[in-house]
């Protein structure tokens, strides 16, 4: 036993992802006693960020040292390591000494994400992180601008969400923005008719709309609002994600009102010129920031510690084996990597974990030169560095250096899609091959034996525009959705077969109030207790120049709509 370590916890959780991290977080903050163990040596488990030595090394995709499969309890259940990410494959297209010892140099530099997540501002994760204060650990950066391919043309084209965007984007046709802004209003005025939507241009106007309820489909609003094909695919390229490719089209089509609502509303919320946010130094920020909000009110954190056993004792609690220690737990949970297989299930799916995952393709790319899409003056990016990409199934994130993602002069893009039935590729060799096909308009994969990166031409000479890549990774990660917890569960799985937060989020509460039914998930922390007597008074009306007064509304809120949501 660790010195100092009680025996006895309320709860013991192993694994550091972002479901883990919330569950832990949200049992400590309400007084219960918590473990929390990890066999990796870094935050995150499939939502880690690491460094390019630790990326280089593969770490994400390795089995920490001593794991393997462990048999627990006498009635035969079993506790088993399972990798997520796996397939790696790494290639230098720039193979030049002087480059890999540039990036030698700048390692610390990088900023790597296992699984990237470009986050709607108005998303359920962010405000949790709000309401539980855990925000004020956390720093978010601006996505600048977002682009997407046209179909059958290799043209990338800026997407326009805000008004301003609209008028000023030359992607797009007069008559095809009047139709836009139509569409959005239509979106964002529940229950309005058209009579207000006239053509700028006739004295006619559209039929009235039906009343827009989230069970109206996109295909239903698009032909109201005159939509062409250009259009409707610029606004499906913003409102669908990797998820989606997961389900049906009516799952889509009955579920967009609502989401797309939500991405209008978040346009503007925190001076954001287009929906989405992203995490000043990668996604397991956010699981280090609760586990430090766990680690306030009194969790014990181990990293390089994982289970070797587990025994139900019969008096409502477990006894659990961490290498030569033991601790008593009224609950167990366990993150993505762990499979828990219980020896009463009749068949496979029985199974507390699916036997068949979600798989999503993942690409790292660092390139040099240009953006994806050339910088003009119309599409220079506005946000902190960052851009967002759709071509065809594959999102992309593309980070600059004010991103603190990337050494300076280089990019990192953040590849990933989902793979569905359309997939033509072996999910035994890496993804490296789909991406590049997908790609090559856009990015120059030519191998480079000596550094032609070294000044700001690129391409051996031509007029290639194309930014060069230097270093790539492809992988795969599982999804495996474990089974959802009950008032009885002793033991809780944090596996989730989706790819957005939300879901994580859903699961964590899930768990939480299984194991506390009753009890607040993540409450508002109290206010700090303070004198009022040594506390002045602040005059309001008369506050100094200096003083920071909220601002106005930003220009950019789609079409002059209120920032916080209607109730």
């Amino acid at each position: 036993m660790e010195a100092g370590l009680p025996s006895a916890f309320d709860v013991v959780v192993v694994g550091t992802g972002l479901t883990e991290s919330i569950v832990s977080a949200a049992a400590s903050r309400n007084g219960h006693t918590l473990l929390h163990l990890d066999p990796r040596e870094f935050y995150g488990s499939c939502s880690a960020t690491l460094n390019f030595d630790s990326w280089t090394a593969q770490e994400f995709a390795i089995s920490p040292p001593t794991i393997s499969e462990v048999e627990v309890s006498s009635n035969g259940d079993q506790l088993e390591w399972k990798n997520c990410c796996r397939n790696v494959e790494q290639v230098w297209y720039e193979s030049s000494d002087g480059v890999k010892k540039e990036f030698e140099g700048n390692k610390r530099r990088f900023n790597i994400d296992v699984f990237p997540q470009i986050i709607l501002a108005r998303e359920e994760i962010i405000e949790l992180l709000i309401k539980s204060d855990v925000s004020r650990y956390l720093e978010f950066l601006r996505v600048g601008k977002l682009f997407t391919k046209l179909p059958n043309e290799d043209t990338i084209v800026s997407i326009p969400l805000s008004r301003s965007d609209i008028f000023t984007s030359k992607s797009v046709s007069l008559g095809e923005k009047r139709c836009l802004v139509k569409f959005i209003e239509a979106v964002m005025q529940q229950n309005q008719s058209t009579d207000d939507l006239e053509n700028e241009n006739s004295n006619e106007t559209l039929e009235t709309l039906p009343d827009i309820a989230d069970s109206s489909t996109f295909d239903e609003l698009a032909n109201i609002c005159k939509l062409t094909p250009k259009v409707k695919h610029l606004i499906r390229s913003v409102v669908e994600n990797v998820e989606d490719k997961f389900s049906s089209e009516e799952s889509f089509q009955t579920g967009f009102v609502s989401r797309c609502r939500k991405y209008l509303q978040s346009i503007g919320r925190f001076g954001n010129q287009t929906p989405y946010l992203w995490p000043l130094y990668g996604v397991s920020e956010i699981c280090q920031g609760f586990c430090r909000l766990s680690a306030v009110y009194g969790s014990i954190f181990i990293l390089k510690r994982f289970v070797n056993s587990i025994e139900e004792t019969g008096e409502g609690t477990l006894k659990i084996t961490s290498e030569n220690d033991q601790f008593e737990a009224k609950h167990l949970v366990i993150g993505p990597e762990f499979k828990y297989l219980h020896s009463s299930a009749s068949s496979p799916s029985d199974n507390a974990i699916n036997e068949k995952p979600k798989v999503v393709g993942r690409g790292v790319i660092v390139t040099k030169g240009n953006n994806l899409k050339a910088e003009t003056e119309s599409t220079t990016n506005k946000g902190d560095g960052i851009c967002f990409y759709k071509i065809g199934n594959i999102q992309i994130v593309e980070l600059s250096n004010s991103s603190q993602a990337v050494p300076k002069n280089y990019h990192l893009l953040q590849i990933t899609f989902a793979v569905d039935e359309e997939y033509p590729g072996s999910l035994s060799a890496s993804p490296r091959e789909y991406i590049e096909s997908q790609l090559q308009s856009f990015v120059n994969f030519e191998m480079v034996m000596s550094s032609s990166c070294e000044n700001d031409e690129l391409g051996n000479g031509s007029n290639d525009i194309r930014p060069q890549a230097i270093y790539g990774s492809y992988f795969w990660i599982d999804l495996w959705n474990g089974q959802e917890s009950s008032p009885t569960s002793r033991i809780h799985n944090c596996a989730v077969d989706s790819t957005d937060l939300t879901s994580r989020v859903s699961r964590a509460a899930n768990i939480f109030r299984s194991m506390f039914p009753g009890e607040e998930f993540l409450p508002k922390p109290p206010p700090p207790e303070h004198d009022e007597n040594d506390t002045p008074e602040i005059d309001i009306d008369n506050l100094p120049n200096h003083f920071d007064i909220p601002p106005k509304p930003c220009d950019d809120d789609p079409l002059q709509q209120p920032s916080v949501p209607a109730e």
